[in-house]
């Protein structure tokens, strides 16, 4: 969801994401021929006040000079793929926000609403369609207000399935499509993009804690293994119904303790070529040595792929 921002001068992006207990910020630097090369990395506790924690966070890294973005959790707002109304450009968020109106769980005058559209021509058949994302306008607006409180000028506010793609975007062999799979605390979700457009998302309720707990059984981590598979082969599927077969280079794993686990199953299951992603290959880590280890830069790629937000 793209806010304006106070000021019209060019200013680069910093990510900072708020999550209970704790701040992360990341910024990117933009390197002609070469690698995004991450210049700044920071994780805070946050107590009862994370304006105050910006505040601490806008003195160290100089944020009053940069754009912030942040990024919504799962589960505060919706994600849906829907035909495209036959409105004027001016008139699509209001022509999609009504036709939301069965979807969300408000009304749709309470709806901040944002549309992306799709490709043309990947789903043969079928008319224009457009992701559409809504979130309530109390959670929006209470996002902004604490940005606002520690004078930060908050640029946008993205969603999983973007900053994914973004990532996406640098791990994608030429313009083929690519999928990737990354696991947060309590829910996994898979992204497909294609030369730099988001083209489909499903998440489900398979997490971190969930690998974490199977961890120290052999037959509880390949039977989550196996759950795992069985649910990103149903994704991939609808995919491919969705979009007549446009072919995937590679399903890329963000990596996690036990990704390599979870690698063979997958291999076994699908019909593209499966792997732990390489981050370290897309992005440039040397600046900042804390997120040397892959595994890290797993736990943080939400963070990375904000921070990859252009324009």
């Amino acid at each position: 969801m793209r806010l304006n921002t106070r000021s019209g001068r060019a200013r680069q992006w910093c990510a900072v994401i708020l999550r209970p207990g704790r701040a992360t910020l990341a910024r990117m630097e933009a390197v002609a021929g070469k690698r995004p090369r991450l210049v700044a990395f920071d994780e805070r506790m946050v107590g009862d006040s994370p304006a105050e924690v910006l505040r601490v966070l806008r003195r160290e890294h100089g944020l009053d000079r940069l754009r912030c973005t942040t990024v919504l959790p799962q589960g505060e707002y919706q994600f849906h793929i829907v035909e495209a109304p036959a409105v004027p450009d001016t008139e699509l968020k209001t022509a999609v926000r009504w036709h939301l109106k069965d979807l969300i769980e408000y009304s749709p005058d309470e709806a901040v609403v944002d549309v992306m559209p799709l490709p043309r021509g990947l789903a043969p058949g079928r008319g224009a369609n457009v992701i559409a994302v809504a979130a309530h306008r109390d959670r929006v607006t209470q996002c902004i207000r604490t940005f606002d409180a520690a004078k930060l000028d908050l640029g946008a506010i993205d969603i999983l399935e973007t900053v994914q793609r973004n990532v996406a975007s640098h791990l994608a062999d030429g313009e083929r499509a690519v999928a990737l799979l990354v696991f947060g605390t309590g829910a996994g979700m898979l992204t497909v993009s294609a030369d730099g457009a988001l083209l489909f998302a499903r998440s489900f309720d398979l997490g971190l804690t969930q690998f974490d707990d199977a961890r120290d059984n052999a037959a509880d981590q390949t039977a989550l293994c196996d759950r795992v598979a069985l649910q990103v082969q149903r994704s991939l599927d609808h995919f491919d119904r969705q979009f007549g077969g446009l072919p995937l280079s590679s399903l890329l794993i963000a990596p996690f303790p036990q990704a390599d686990a979870l690698r063979a199953p997958l291999a076994e299951n699908l019909y593209v070529p499966v792997a732990v992603a390489d981050l370290a290959a897309a992005l440039d880590f040397s600046a900042v040595p804390a997120l040397s280890d892959p595994n890290v830069q797993g736990r943080h790629l939400r963070l990375l792929g904000a921070a990859l937000r252009g324009g």
